[in-house]
């Protein structure tokens, strides 16, 4: 899968099932990747491999990936 394809259905899928609950108060259709990050950066794992990376930002944890370094 190409990796635009896979971002276009990945934005597809977000909405406030999909965020993370402890953000959920806070997630709106205007800023649908909010609380996104873990499953986002597994789904990419699944498809491209790499390493999932986790740090901590304002809003507490964030989860991304690191590919082909």
């Amino acid at each position: 899968m190409e990796i635009s394809k896979l971002k276009q259905l990945l934005i597809q899928s977000w909405n406030l099932e999909t965020c993370s609950p402890g953000l959920r108060d806070k997630w709106s259709e205007e800023n649908p990747s909010l609380g996104q990050c873990a499953i986002t950066a597994l789904i990419v794992n699944d498809f491209f491999g790499g390493k999932i990376m986790r740090c901590m930002a304002s809003s507490g944890s964030h989860y991304y990936n690191i590919i082909d370094d």
